[in-house]
């Protein structure tokens, strides 16, 4: 789904701008903050900055145009990048891991136990109380 990128209000009492650079070209994908075009008021030269993030899939101004505030820059669609979520690994090479993990796992609790098993083995017999008729 594509999101509308709009140009902000600018300063008080500026109600248009033009076009002087656009940072930006279709299939980018950019951040939420990131500079996207360059304008110029009366009272001055500001970069806009994006309002959402996602990939570029439509510039919809050309450099020396004149936009309104409210007016549309440019069309974003959501990108993975943008949600901060990583792509998902397929199915097949999460089993992979997970028995990878697996295995690891109880070869290290295995050679973990394994010495204190040993251990146990070289103790000597636990002492017994002494019997009644030994104290006769």
């Amino acid at each position: 789904m594509s999101t509308e990128v709009k140009l902000p209000e600018l300063g008080d009492g500026i109600e248009s701008g033009d076009v002087l650079e656009i940072f930006v070209a279709v299939g980018d994908v950019i951040s939420e903050g990131q500079d996207i075009v360059e304008m110029e008021t009366d009272k001055a030269t500001v970069p806009v900055p994006a309002s959402t993030g996602g990939k570029v899939t439509k510039i919809l101004v050309d450099e020396g145009q004149t936009v309104a505030i409210g007016g549309v820059i440019l069309e974003v669609e959501a990108a993975a990048a943008e949600t901060g979520m990583p792509q998902p690994r397929p199915l097949n090479q999460r089993l992979k891991l997970l028995k990878r993990l697996s295995r690891h796992l109880n070869r290290s609790l295995s050679r973990r136990l394994r010495p204190l098993s040993h251990r146990h083995q070289n103790l000597p017999r636990p002492l017994r109380p002494p019997s009644p008729q030994h104290l006769l």
